[in-house]
């Protein structure tokens, strides 16, 4: 699981700037669990 967060954080500070990067790849990880089953 901690590979994910590290690929979304790198996804999202690339696309969003690197400050609120770890906030967007938390929040999208927390998505993606609600999400499975």
């Amino acid at each position: 699981m901690r590979d994910m967060t590290e690929v979304l954080t790198s996804l999202a500070a690339r696309l969003y700037g690197k400050r609120s990067a770890r906030r967007r790849a938390k929040k999208a990880l927390e998505a993606l669990q609600r999400e499975d089953p």
